[in-house]
């Protein structure tokens, strides 16, 4: 990354460095908005000592553009060397710490150094060698031969581009950290596809808009009905709440029962199968006793807060449960439950993160987790 960067930054102080050549015999079409035009006469102020040639015995002043042009080439042939301070210098250290060592710096080899990791180590050394050869003289020939040549002009947003490409480098080095851990994480991914693939596999696969329409054909009552039993509870669920079964009750029931999961079918992926219904009883009962106690303890903790705070936290719960709708009711389920928030689950659904809000101890709370309400819904639904 840090290479790509400088090398962008080259590439636009190329047409820069080489407009210095042509002596600026084209000028620039919008006079107003270049930078200001260095003293190409560098005629020295009054009082100043003067050589034979008259020209000042203490030196000569740099112009503003050459000492940015070739600053900034400094920086980018840095970068692209390799060599330290900056970015570069981390991206070629973690090169050779691999090759030398792929367990990582701390680790023990158990087998030597291979002769393939030594050439490419001597290659990254005379790479970094000849490239900062190349550099040295393009830069000596640009830059600091005796020629009397005119400074180029510049306009303001010609700096900016390569101005921001530099700070990025500069960031890359104060933040290699976080971006070093992060290309190490892909790099074990990549080493080891197990979790991506049995993410994969644990994913049930969606049917195509073609076998969905062949599965209606057989069906064809699902078209109307694709989920009679939760019409039915819709149904039943209206009548209870209005406490009538007059005929007009009746009839709206039935209606909602029957636009309501029709509406709602597209965003159902994949069909749900209930098995095991003693298994759901006990998992409802549970869940209700569960919703009882954790208001007492968490109303408890409320009360008790001025002389011991509630210890919360977040706790990482893995996961043997894959079915997507399984994975609904367990959200449904750590909402209702007070005192858990469901904050984050992995892209794998390996890992779940949850927020308790007070607890002493993660083991037992993770297993009781696992017991009461992960494992019945595997046997419901998977």
């Amino acid at each position: 990354m840090s290479s790509t960067l400088a090398l962008s930054a080259l590439f636009l102080l190329a047409e820069l460095i080489e407009r210095s050549r042509s002596a600026n015999d084209l000028p620039l079409d919008e006079e107003i908005d270049a930078l200001p035009k260095a003293m190409e006469s560098l005629h020295p102020r009054p009082g100043v000592n003067l050589d034979d040639e008259q020209k000042a015995v203490v030196g000569q002043v740099i112009p503003w553009t050459m000492a940015f042009l070739g600053l900034s080439f400094v920086a980018c042939a840095l970068l692209i060397i390799g060599m330290p301070p900056l970015s570069g210098f981390i991206g070629k250290l973690s090169l050779l710490s691999a090759l030398v060592n792929p367990l990582g710096l701390g680790n023990a080899v158990s087998e030597p150094i291979r002769p393939a990791a030594w050439g490419l180590v001597a290659l990254l050394i005379l790479s970094g060698l000849a490239s900062l050869i190349a550099f040295a003289r393009l830069g000596t020939q640009r830059f600091w031969t005796p020629e009397e040549r005119p400074s180029p002009l510049l306009r303001r947003y010609e700096c900016v581009p390569i101005f921001l490409l530099l700070g990025l480098c500069i960031a890359l080095t104060f933040k290699a950290e976080p971006l070093m851990r992060y290309t190490l994480a892909t790099a074990k991914s990549l080493n080891n596809p197990e979790r991506y693939v049995m993410a994969v596999m644990a994913t049930r696969p969606v049917p195509s808009p073609e076998g969905k329409a062949a599965a209606l054909e057989v069906q064809p009552w699902k078209r109307l009905l694709p989920a009679p039993w939760l019409s039915l509870a819709l149904w039943v669920l209206w009548l209870v709440l209005n406490l009538s079964v007059s005929p007009g009750n009746l009839l709206l029931g039935a209606l909602l029962g029957f636009l309501a999961p029709l509406m709602m079918a597209p965003l159902r992926p994949q069909p749900i199968s209930l098995r095991r219904p003693g298994v759901i009883i006990r998992l409802f009962l549970l869940v209700g006793r569960d919703v009882i106690v954790s208001n007492l303890q968490v109303a408890w903790a409320v009360l008790m807060c001025g002389s011991r705070p509630p210890r919360s936290r977040f706790v990482k719960i893995p996961l043997d449960l894959r079915s997507p709708n399984g994975l609904a009711a367990l959200s449904m389920i750590t909402t209702v439950v007070p005192g858990t928030i469901w904050s984050e689950l992995a892209l794998d659904r390996s890992v779940l993160l949850l927020h308790v809000f007070d607890l002493e101890d993660e083991a037992p709370f993770i297993e009781h987790f696992k017991s009461a309400y992960e494992r019945p819904l595997m046997e419901i639904f998977e």
